[in-house]
C-alpha cells in the first residue's frame, strides 16, 4: 500500500514546483512506495515533465505570490486585490484542502511556499514542513509605502509559517533563521538526458557552443530572436520562443512555453545561460557549472541574496534588463562564453531535504 505525502505549492511561476518536484524525485527515488497528492494551480503538465514519479493533482488555489507584468516587472496594485480576493475565500478552500488530506489519507504535508497548506495540515492534525529560502510575509515587506496595503495577509501568513512543524531553508537564502531544522545547499532537479545526446536530439552539431536564453515560469517571448539566426556555430536555446511546435531556423531553437523537454536536460546541454535571476535557474546552472549571463529583478527584495550567491559561486555576468530586451547582449556573448566551467562538489540540496523528511514518515 502506498503511503501518502501530500505536496502544497505555490504557483507563482515555476521555481517552487521545479524545487518540490526535486524534492519528491528524491524521495521516491529512496522509497518507491510513496505517493503524492499535489495540491496547486501550477499546469498538469508541468509535473509530467518534472517529476517521473505517483501523483495526483489537484488543482487549486493555494498561493498569490506576485502579479506579474512580465517576468521581470511585479504588479504591487493588482497584488493587493488578488489577495483580498485569496483571503476572502480562504475558509472554503482550506476546507477544500482539509478534505483532500483526509480522503487521501496524507501522512504528511509538504508547503513551497504556500501558507494555506501550513494551515490546513495544522486543521488536519498533521505534521507540516515549510521548505523555502524566503517568505511571502518577508517579500511583502520589502516593499517600503506599499506593505501598509497587505497587512492582513502579511500577519496571517507570517503566523502560518510560524506554525509549521519543521522548518527548512535552501541556499541561497534571504533571511537565515538559526532556528530553522534544516539548511541545505541549492535544490536542483537532476538532469536525465546527458549533453552529448540532447544536442544530437536537436541535430547541434558537435562542436557548436549551444546558449540557453530562459526567462523562468512566466511566459514571455523575446523580441530580439530575429537576431539569433545567423551567429556562427552558435545555437541558440530559447523556451518560450515559440507559440505551440519546436522551431529550427539556423542557430535558432524555440520551444513552446510548456514543451516536453526537461528544463536540465536543456541547462546541462549548455555552455552558457541568459537569463532571468530566478531560483531554480540559479540552482540548475550551479549544478552544471556553466556561466551565467543573469538579468536581475531590480525592485524584487529576493533579488540581493541571489546575485550574491551568483558572484560567490557562479561564472557570471550582470546584464541590463534594457540591454537584454534589446539585444544588445549579444555584444557580450563572447566574454560570457569564454568564462570557465566550474566543478559542483555540493550535495544537492533535495537529497538532503529527502534525508531529513524520510524518516519522519
Amino acid at each position: 500500500m502506498d503511503l501518502t505525502v501530500a505536496c502544497i505549492i505555490s504557483s507563482h511561476g515555476y521555481g517552487h514546483a521545479a524545487r518540490s518536484s526535486a524534492v519528491m524525485t528524491a524521495m521516491q527515488q529512496r522509497r518507491p512506495d510513496l505517493k503524492f497528492e499535489i495540491i496547486t494551480q501550477v499546469n498538469p503538465p508541468f509535473f509530467q515533465v518534472s517529476f517521473p514519479g505517483k501523483y495526483t493533482c489537484h488543482i487549486e488555489w493555494t498561493d498569490v505570490g506576485l502579479v506579474q507584468n512580465d517576468p521581470f516587472v511585479e504588479d504591487l496594485s493588482g497584488t493587493a486585490n488578488r489577495l483580498e480576493d485569496f483571503l476572502s475565500d480562504w475558509d472554503e478552500i482550506l476546507q477544500r484542502i482539509h478534505v483532500i488530506l483526509r480522503e487521501t489519507r496524507s501522512r504528511l504535508v509538504i508547503a513551497d511556499i504556500a501558507p494555506i497548506g501550513i494551515a490546513a495540515a495544522r486543521a488536519a492534525n498533521l505534521p507540516s514542513v515549510l521548505i523555502e529560502n524566503f517568505t511571502w510575509d518577508w517579500i511583502y515587506s520589502g516593499y517600503p509605502g506599499w506593505r501598509e496595503q497587505v497587512e492582513k495577509p502579511i500577519h496571517l501568513f507570517a503566523d502560518c509559517f510560524r506554525s509549521a512543524t519543521y522548518h527548512i531553508q535552501t541556499i541561497p537564502v534571504c533571511s537565515p533563521d538559526p532556528n530553522s531544522n534544516l539548511l541545505t545547499q541549492p535544490v536542483s532537479r537532476p538532469h536525465r538526458i546527458e549533453r552529448g545526446e540532447l544536442r544530437a536530439s536537436l541535430h547541434i552539431p558537435p562542436g557548436a557552443k549551444v546558449v540557453l536564453i530562459t526567462t523562468g515560469g512566466i511566459e514571455n517571448r523575446p523580441g530580439f530572436l530575429d537576431r539569433l539566426t545567423g551567429i556562427k556555430n552558435v545555437f541558440f536555446l530559447v523556451p518560450g520562443g515559440s507559440k505551440d511546435r519546436l522551431i529550427v531556423e539556423g542557430g535558432l531553437v524555440a520551444f513552446p512555453h510548456q514543451s516536453t523537454f526537461f528544463h536540465p536536460d536543456l541547462v546541462n546541454a549548455s555552455d552558457a545561460v541568459i537569463g532571468k535571476a530566478g531560483y531554480s535557474t540559479i540552482a540548475e546552472v550551479y549544478r552544471a557549472g556553466i556561466p551565467f549571463g543573469f538579468i536581475s529583478r531590480e525592485n524584487f527584495p529576493e533579488s540581493a541574496s541571489l546575485e550574491k550567491f551568483i558572484r560567490d559561486e557562479i561564472p557570471g555576468v550582470p546584464i541590463a534588463l534594457a540591454r537584454f530586451d534589446s539585444g544588445d547582449w549579444l555584444s557580450d556573448l563572447d566574454q560570457i562564453l569564454s568564462l570557465p566551467r566550474v566543478e559542483c562538489s555540493s550535495p544537492n540540496g533535495a537529497d538532503q531535504i529527502s534525508d531529513f523528511l524520510l524518516p519522519l514518515l
